[in-house]
């Protein structure tokens, strides 16, 4: 796998564990639980790494966005 689509999938993963308190985050679980939202994640650019990030983050349960500049 090109280095770009494991920076993307390690990014979403490794974003994930700083939202938890132990790691200094707010204790956010981008799943979330019933009664409370799932994280939202923001990506900045589609290209492979960001288009990984973002798969990642959905299989989590994340509410993703990805701004891009590119008009594909």
């Amino acid at each position: 796998a090109p280095m770009s689509e494991v920076a993307g999938r390690m990014a979403a993963q490794i974003g994930a564990q700083f939202l938890e308190k132990n790691k200094g985050g707010k204790g956010i679980l981008l799943a979330g639980v019933p009664g409370v939202k799932r994280g939202k994640v923001t990506i900045i650019g589609g290209g492979q790494a960001g288009t990984n990030a973002a798969k990642i983050a959905v299989g989590l349960g994340a509410d993703v966005t990805i701004i891009d500049l590119s008009a594909e």
